[in-house]
């Protein structure tokens, strides 16, 4: 009986999560127009625009050996210490990163090296627009700007990789970003080194690297004799981001352990309102005010999963879930735009 209702489960919180994600494509008009029907899935749609976001909060700022660059214009300075303290408030980083963050990577698309932001997918840096206006009042993105700030963003920090004038989709492979990199913060790219291997070959160039991403490879990077795997986690074959097709699967390994915990009769999902009922339980993985809950119809009860915490990446499965899939500041928007409070 229980396998039963555990394997019932496990099927439609998939599809709770799936329905989900749709809504959130939504609400925030990502583009998806699953041309693609072996890439059409929501959730991964979903996670990629999630990856790429930058969640808000406070980061300090620190810079490369690139820095001070008196070489830039005035209103490139400008813009980059705008940008810097935009970081160490918490402030929102996103328009500054340009339409393709919502309006051109799509992981569905039929167009394949568009799928998501290469550089990121493969080396883990973002891109800002140094755009010293205002932003527009009738959308969201700031203007396109002559130069662009490359980033590496964690939870804890903001480090300022270099600023380079805004050139073509090649310069997005240039080589001295990841070696400014590996010189500056020695200890970070050290997590990537595949020990015992060393290059067997020149270092690629930046047309050889661009081909590669556009192809769906991810080089090993050959940086003073040592090899390193892709910072960003890598390429799929059909060129969308490793990292985030590994975190769908992961996913959906915490959802089918949280069907598993809903399917006992003995845990915690269970009240005593429940487990009186005369006939199956109705439950669900939703969308809340307060956050992603199970809820259960038949009663009206809600299970709100918890929170993950911001300063560590070792979480629970509930956290994970919910942080994959309804992170606070996509809850907010999301019942925002439904009319939903708490």
């Amino acid at each position: 009986m229980r396998s039963t209702r555990e394997a019932a489960l496990k099927v439609r919180f998939h599809r709770n999560v799936e329905q989900i994600s749709t809504d959130l494509i939504a609400a925030y008009a990502l583009r998806f127009e699953q041309k693609d029907s072996n890439l059409s899935n929501p959730i991964s749609r979903w996670l990629d625009f999630r990856f790429r976001y930058i969640d808000p909060m406070p980061r300090p700022v620190i810079y490369s050996d690139r820095f001070p660059k008196s070489d830039l214009p005035r209103a490139t300075r400008e813009a980059l210490s705008k940008l810097a303290a935009l970081a160490r408030s918490g402030g929102d980083l996103n328009p500054y990163q340009g339409r393709g963050l919502i309006l051109r990577n799509d992981s569905s698309g039929d167009v394949s090296d568009k799928r998501t932001d290469l550089l990121w997918a493969d080396w883990g840096i973002h891109h800002f627009h140094l755009s010293n206006e205002p932003l527009p009042t009738d959308r969201y993105f700031s203007k396109p700007a002559d130069y662009l700030a490359f980033c590496v963003i964690a939870a804890n920090f903001l480090a300022v990789v270099d600023v380079l004038p805004h050139g073509n989709r090649e310069q997005f492979a240039n080589l001295t970003l990841i070696k400014t990199i590996a010189r500056c913060w020695p200890d970070y790219i050290k997590r990537f080194e595949m020990k015992g291997i060393t290059a067997d070959r020149n270092e690629r160039t930046q047309q050889e690297i661009h081909l590669l991403r556009a192809s769906g490879m991810s080089a090993a990077i050959a940086i003073n004799g040592a090899s390193y795997i892709s910072p960003g986690g890598g390429l799929t074959s059909a060129c969308t981001s490793l990292k985030t097709g590994m975190a769908h699967i992961h996913l959906n390994k915490c959802l089918d352990a949280l069907a598993a915990d809903v399917s006992d009769d003995n845990g915690k999902f269970r009240t005593d309102e429940i487990r009186g009922l005369d006939v199956e339980p109705e439950f669900s993985l939703e969308a809340s005010p307060e956050g992603l809950c199970v809820y259960e119809q038949r009663t009206s009860t809600g299970f709100k999963l918890p929170l993950p915490d911001t300063d560590t990446d070792d979480r629970s499965y509930y956290q994970t879930i919910h942080n994959l899939i309804l992170p606070p500041w996509a809850c907010k928007y999301l019942c925002e735009r439904a009319g939903l409070s708490k």
